[in-house]
Formats: C-alpha cells, sequence, structure tokens
C-alpha cells in the first residue's frame, strides 16, 4: 500500500481531466481498468472496461465542453487498503450554452504498480443527461 502516492495520483487525475490531456489520464489506469457507473441513467454505460474504451467515453464526454474544471476536490486515503475516496464538483462550460454542474464521489482501487484498476463514481445523473447525450 502506498497511500501518498495513491493520493497524489487522484490529485493529477484531475488536473489531466481539466487540461483534457486523455493520454496522460490513461497513463494513470492499468490497461483492464473498470469503472462502474451505478446511477447512469441509460445516458453513460454501467460500466467502461479497459483503457481504449474509459478514453473513447471520457474524450466523447469532454468534446462537449469548452471547458471543465474540477472544485471542491477533497481526496483521502482508506487506511489499509490501496483504495482513496474523492468527492468533487465539476463545472462545465457547454459548447452548446450554458453550464454543467454536479457533485460526485468515488471510491478508487490501485494495483501495485499505483495504476488505477477499478472507480466506482457516484453522481445526479439528472443534469448529466440533460447536458448531452454519449454514444455506447
Amino acid at each position: 500500500m502506498n497511500s501518498e502516492r495513491n493520493v497524489a495520483t487522484m490529485r493529477r487525475y484531475f488536473e489531466l481531466l481539466s487540461r483534457k490531456d486523455f493520454d496522460g489520464w490513461l497513463d494513470l489506469w492499468a490497461d483492464d481498468g473498470v469503472q462502474f457507473i451505478p446511477y447512469h441513467d441509460n445516458v453513460l454505460p454501467p460500466e467502461v472496461r479497459g483503457k481504449a474504451e474509459l478514453g473513447r467515453l471520457y474524450r466523447e464526454i469532454h468534446e462537449s465542453y469548452s471547458s471543465m474544471v474540477f472544485t471542491n476536490v477533497d481526496i483521502h486515503a482508506v487506511h489499509g487498503a490501496d483504495r482513496v475516496f474523492a468527492r468533487w464538483h465539476p463545472v462545465g462550460q457547454l459548447l452548446a450554452g450554458g453550464e454543467y454542474e454536479n457533485d460526485s464521489i468515488g471510491l478508487f482501487d490501485f494495483d501495485a504498480d499505483g495504476k488505477i484498476v477499478r472507480y466506482t463514481e457516484w453522481f445526479s445523473p439528472l443534469g448529466f443527461s440533460d447536458s448531452f447525450e454519449v454514444t455506447r
């Protein structure tokens, strides 16, 4: 377990997404990394498996924004586990006009090399689904 490394990875995670540096962001993931989205509301897939699919989905999502920032980022290592709990507030300026805001929480699990292997995100799908549609 390397709590400090995992927390630093999460800080970088949000920095890279804000800059739309998807190649750098994907380097944080294990090749077989998976994201679970329990409240996907049929706008997003319930799970996304592998770097290629993660990259495709996040590129598509971020194509709808002129900018995206993550505010109120709060990151905590889970004691005794290669796991991090994070809470954040995304604010995105939509290219079609308007703004997307939400509150999110997530659990991130890391492998021995410090790569993200599993991520579960909880957020309200209501504002998300009103912003745009994602191709599955």
